[in-house]
């Protein structure tokens, strides 16, 4: 425990450090911001891209506010055009979520993005009938270093009934023993749920994850 808590103070110490040097740094941007457009130019049209689509609804996002929870559907048009790395990382970038954050003040944000379909029902027998297919993910409010050590602690969920729960029912879903779709991260400053590799597919539909998570937080005795 003690080695813990020091790993986790010199972790601490180092974000201070670099939170530090950004704002000796933070004049010298402010006078000329596209001299460092390198830095921030790809990503910032990517948030532009990312606010299109909420403005066009092939991102939807609607708060539960009684539950703290904001759900994210992020439609099958978003990804055309995208090759496979690029469909895996897209709500992880900072453009995703900063489009996503900026419209909900919940502290839980559920993502699930529709994937292409690898075949048409019209044209696929009965017994080889493509299935929705969707990656979804779970995470805590995106927060910088500075509100994580400034702002008053929410209360945080151990996430790891509810992963099996949702394992199960892939498995009851697929028919079949299969292998974990699902998995709980839990670091220092983040705890998040996601699927269990970048090509890890679920076949639970939002509908389904949601009305599992809805339960899960309805449930006082899972507080952590």
């Amino acid at each position: 425990m003690e080695g813990l808590l020091a790993s986790r103070e010199v972790s601490e110490l180092a974000h201070a450090d670099k939170v530090r040097r950004m704002l000796q740094e933070l004049p010298a941007v402010l006078r000329a911001p596209n001299k460092y457009a390198s830095h921030w130019q790809a990503e910032y049209e990517f948030l532009q891209q990312c606010e299109r689509h909420i403005h066009e609804g092939s991102i939807e996002i609607r708060d539960k506010a009684e539950l703290d929870l904001t759900l994210v559907l992020v439609k099958r048009a978003v990804l055309e055009g995208l090759a496979a790395e690029a469909r895996a990382a897209l709500t992880e970038r900072h453009g995703f979520r900063l489009a996503v954050h900026s419209r909900t003040k919940c502290f839980c944000t559920l993502v699930s993005v529709e994937l292409p379909q690898q075949g048409s029902l019209e044209a696929a027998s009965d017994t080889t009938a493509s299935v929705s297919e969707w990656r979804h993910g779970l995470a805590y409010r995106y927060e910088s270093y500075v509100e994580y050590v400034t702002a008053l602690p929410h209360c945080r969920r151990d996430l790891t009934r509810l992963v099996a729960r949702l394992n199960e029912a892939e498995r009851r879903h697929a028919g079949a023993s299969t292998a974990d779709v699902w998995r709980y991260v839990k670091e220092f400053y983040l705890a998040y749920v996601e699927m269990a590799s970048s090509t890890t597919v679920s076949r639970l539909s939002p509908h389904a994850v949601r009305t599992m998570l809805k339960a899960f937080l309805r449930c006082e005795d899972e507080i952590e």
